[in-house]
């Protein structure tokens, strides 16, 4: 395993949805993924291993008449669904998410890929019981440990910049002192994932990232007490470029004012969620008055880039922050084009050696 040959583990039965048999559209994926690099698309690389872990029947059986090459099946039958506890995880050991886990955190693998169950995904990428000891996989750097953080990076069409978002729903906690303290640690994270990102997308990162907390309102005395005592912490931190509280409208937009929006996972995942649902029914609404309406159906033509820009499945995955790995979670009821994209960002975290750029942007914060 290197940057110039990443191994990646895909958790074939981590979808949830209904309408699909486990595993089903993760297969699909596969198979576009390898027909687009046969016939010269945007697939995956010949030096790119896939461990592809679940059910291998099933997986046989729908890549029956796929090449195999960079491609290795790992029977692990058992599937912890989108209800599955955290105490799950001691039970069924030969859970296709678990095994994934076990070859990230044994060095097996470079990066996991998954559209499983947030709270699984959580404890699987903290976590690791080996000969009877249980491990922190937090990611530490100097003497700090971090906070794992769904991260995701959001375009900004039309002014050619994106937005970090974290975290987005991994760590939903209403302590107090938990809070203050995620909100800190999100930021940290936030910054060195920013600085990743800007190499990947070839964008300038040599400046200090502005990052703001999301709030009710820009006037800190609106704000809760965890978020006032964020920020008089984020504010003596020199290494910090923090601009402040930002509001939901401001995120995006001609009116954007931050590189970074730090906020708690409770909030972060409706704000996710949000965005996810408003951009598929304004997509629905246009396709459905370019039917009646021949002018609508050319300003619908002229748009088509725009909203390929900006439909989730071309940005789908966060990221896990904060652990010691690549970890790129997909939601549960992705669809194939949206699962080719979350491994495609895994190789591509791999071969840009993100795990060890954050680290060394980390070490320079604090």
């Amino acid at each position: 395993m290197s940057e110039e040959n990443p191994v990646i583990a895909v958790d074939m039965l981590g979808g949830d949805d209904e309408k699909h048999k486990p595993g089903e559209i993760e297969t699909e994926a596969i198979k576009s993924l390898k027909r687009k690099h046969l016939f010269g698309g945007k697939g995956i690389s010949d030096n790119t291993l896939l461990k592809l872990v679940g059910d291998k029947d099933q997986i046989e059986e729908g890549l029956r008449n796929i090449s195999k090459d960079g491609i290795e099946i790992i029977h692990k039958p058992d599937r912890l669904s989108n209800k599955s506890k955290l105490e799950d995880i001691q039970e069924k050991t030969e859970a296709s998410i678990l095994e994934c886990f076990k070859l990230l955190h044994t060095g097996k693998v470079d990066a996991v890929v998954s559209a499983g169950s947030s709270v699984i995904i959580g404890g699987a990428a903290m976590i690791f019981k080996e000969n009877g000891k249980t491990k922190s996989k937090a990611m530490k750097v100097k003497e700090e440990r971090f906070i794992p953080a769904f991260a995701v990076t959001a375009p900004n069409p039309g002014f050619d910049d994106f937005t970090v978002l974290l975290d987005l729903g991994f760590r939903v906690t209403r302590d107090h002192k938990k809070l203050t303290k995620s909100l800190i640690n999100n930021a940290l994270l936030g910054i060195a994932f920013w600085k990743t990102e800007c190499q990947r997308l070839g964008k300038n990162g040599d400046k200090k990232p502005r990052v703001r907390i999301l709030s009710n309102g820009e006037e800190l005395g609106k704000a809760p007490e965890d978020i006032k005592e964020a920020v008089e912490k984020l504010k003596s931190m020199e290494s910090v470029d923090f601009a402040g509280l930002i509001e939901a409208n401001h995120i995006f937009g001609k009116g954007k004012d931050a590189d970074i929006v730090v906020t708690d996972g409770f909030t972060g995942n409706l704000i996710l969620k949000t965005i996810e649902g408003t951009l598929l029914m304004v997509r629905d609404v246009i396709a459905k008055d370019a039917k009646r309406n021949p002018l609508t159906t050319i300003w619908a033509l002229l748009r088509k880039k725009l909203f390929k820009t900006i439909h989730p499945d071309e940005h789908a995955g966060a990221l896990v922050l904060g652990v010691d790995g690549i970890v790129v979670k997909s939601h549960g009821s992705s669809k194939p084009g949206a699962i080719e994209t979350v491994i495609k960002r895994a190789e591509s975290s791999v071969k840009l050696g993100c795990k060890e750029k954050m680290i060394k942007e980390l070490e320079g914060l604090l």
